[in-house]
């Protein structure tokens, strides 16, 4: 292993993810939509519970309280969020500071993963940057437990592989932890779907040495099952929080078939191989959410996946081929039956949302096209080159021209000083000038570049390749992030008026109505309008959450419902107040609340 020019390639990640990234990391911008509803919430009550020496276990700020311990999205035994606790309170800070160490650890899984695939450090290198600047990243940017699942995917099948071709004791604890990871961090549906292709490798792995080494196969069995096991013994906390709940939540039961497409990627999403902006302006288009609709890995991800199929692939590269194939006919969902066919399979049927499967199906497709770039840089291959690159271009030039009065218009407007507001104020068809313009300038290089230095073996031309596709990437994250990942309040603002609700919260909340502690009753913290109760501090019947208890829809739905949210809430405590005590508390309360009653109990010796 070169360890300097792996640091150096390390390095080069960093500032790129960097560069794309910045108004996250430096909280000139804070993530949005889910990131905020959702996971900044939960984490910061786990976080909570942790400070105080409390396990994380119920949570009654939200949907009239429910289990968080065994909410996978939650964080409540994710290492991240147990580890950051011990220093501080999880806020805002810690939300994009966990953003940002995934993708950096995402980008550095697949370099380590491509690399001990394919030997070649550059290879591992471009495969890395298309990964992280992918429109998975981009338009799931919200979705933090994705971007987990993104992180720790390749790391675990890196490990895996190495345990798969030398089964040992001391190489089962690396999968196991990463595993691990997977489980307690990310989305459900990754760590299924990691399951089933780990299960399939290791069969794989174990009939074709059935014959040729009968000794690797019972290691592979022996070392499997303790794999198995320990896996089992790390996880069995959370595995067992989420069993014995299976029967009170909505997502462990199998979905009908129109639930189970919610979410497809659309045939006509592939255009954002060529238009990533377009994706996210237009959602009634594209028929689909628009975290769900992108899948861009720069222009030239298109030209080399196309020349892909005029060499000779290998043997590996077949297999990912065809995976790749069955990973993209699942992310069509309704558009295909596979996904319905699919889900008859254990668990395969308990999410939404196949679009996700586009993900697996980057994973199999980077490799290939950038060997096929490393295939055009060893062989002979300008005539193909110029005349792909000059195709695209050529696309891309009668695109401006069919909407030459809105590319004049962007022309003239485009404002890089105030970029956010400029790119949130475009039409649907100004976005497609915008990857016009980008494209027209990347492959125009391109090609000066492809026929003034292109020869065989030019490392000259690989390297200008190489950066005019970070660049591509580069630009097509910042015109899509502010769409997709962040809003332009700073993070330093909002966390000081999140901080300022937190430190005003009242022991023991007023006994007001339920439903003056809705979402819509309590001050809004802009752009945080769910779950506030965490916040205040105080219970709340309402709350946005992908993982609710079916007793709660049921109780939503019941004619009692808009009844009861009118009364008082009724606060059942762990602790005993003796007779005397409860006086003392009683004659402290205000004349105007109601009557609380304690329920007193004596207590035998």
């Amino acid at each position: 292993m070169n360890i300097k020019g792996d640091l150096k390639f390390f390095f080069l990640l960093f500032l790129i993810v960097l560069a794309a990234y910045w108004q996250i990391i430096f909280m000139q911008g804070t993530l949005k939509w889910d990131s905020l509803a959702q996971y900044l919430p939960t984490r910061l009550f786990v976080s909570e519970c942790i400070r105080n020496g409390e396990l994380p276990l119920w949570i009654p700020y939200m949907l009239s309280g429910y289990p968080i311990h065994a909410d996978p999205q939650s964080g409540a035994w994710y290492p991240f969020v147990w580890i950051y606790s011990a220093f501080g309170q999880y806020n805002l800070y810690a939300l994009q500071i966990e953003f940002f160490l995934h993708v950096l650890a995402a980008a550095f899984g697949m370099y380590v993963l491509i690399k001990y695939v394919f030997k070649h450090n550059v290879t591992a290198f471009a495969s890395a940057v298309l990964y992280v600047l992918s429109g998975f990243f981009v338009g799931n940017a919200q979705h933090l437990t994705y971007i987990i699942a993104a992180c720790w995917t390749p790391l675990f099948f890196y490990f895996f592989v190495i345990f798969l071709t030398a089964p040992s004791f001391s190489n089962l604890f690396a999968p196991a932890i990463i595993f691990y990871l997977l489980l307690t961090g990310a989305y459900p549906a990754f760590t299924i779907i990691t399951c089933y292709v780990a299960i399939i490798l290791f069969l794989y792995f174990v009939i074709s040495n059935f014959y040729k080494d009968r000794r690797l196969t019972i290691n592979l069995i022996k070392y499997g099952v303790l794999l198995m096991v320990f896996v089992m013994c790390m996880s069995a906390v959370v595995l067992a929080s989420q069993y014995f709940l299976s029967d009170y939540y909505t997502r462990s039961k199998i979905l009908t078939w129109i639930q189970m497409n919610d979410g497809s990627f659309a045939p006509q999403c592939l255009l954002s191989l060529l238009f990533p902006l377009s994706s996210a302006k237009g959602m009634t288009f594209y028929s689909t959410d628009i975290s769900m609709s992108n899948i861009y890995a720069g222009v030239f991800y298109l030209v080399f996946l196309i020349l892909s199929f005029f060499r000779k692939l290998a043997r590996l590269e077949k297999l990912l081929f065809f995976m790749a194939l069955f990973f993209m006919l699942c992310a069509l969902g309704e558009y295909t039956p596979v996904r319905g066919w699919l889900g008859k399979l254990p668990m395969l049927g308990w999410f939404r949302f196949p679009a996700l499967f586009r993900f697996y199906f980057l994973i199999c497709t980077i490799p290939i096209v950038i060997n096929t770039v490393m295939w055009c840089a060893g062989l002979q291959q300008k005539k193909l080159l110029l005349s792909l690159a000059a195709l695209a271009l050529w696309g891309y030039i009668i695109v401006a021209f069919i909407f030459s009065d809105d590319f004049v218009w962007v022309l003239i407007n485009i404002d890089f000083y105030h970029w956010n507001s400029f790119i949130n104020s475009l039409s649907f068809r100004q976005s497609y000038i915008i990857n016009a313009l980008i494209g027209i300038l990347i492959l125009t290089m391109f090609l000066a570049a492809t026929f003034f230095y292109y020869t065989v073996k030019n490392n000259r031309w690989l390297k200008l390749l190489i950066i005019l596709w970070c660049v591509d990437l580069i630009l097509s994250v910042q015109a899509n992030t502010p769409l997709t990942a962040y809003n332009s309040v700073s993070g330093k603002n909002l966390q000081k008026r999140i901080d300022r609700v937190i430190n005003t919260r009242k022991i023991i909340p007023e006994l007001i109505p339920v439903n003056n502690y809705s979402d819509s009753a309590l001050k809004t913290i802009s752009p945080v309008y769910n779950n506030l109760g965490v916040y205040y501090g105080v219970p709340s019947v309402h709350g946005f959450l992908t993982f609710t208890l079916t007793g709660y829809e049921k109780y939503v739905d019941h004619p009692f419902f808009s009844k009861s949210v009118l009364n008082n809430w009724a606060y059942l405590s762990g602790d005993v107040a003796f007779y005397t005590d409860s006086i003392t508390l009683s004659q402290t309360k205000d004349a105007s609340h109601k009557t609380l009653f304690f329920l007193l109990m004596k207590i035998r010796q």
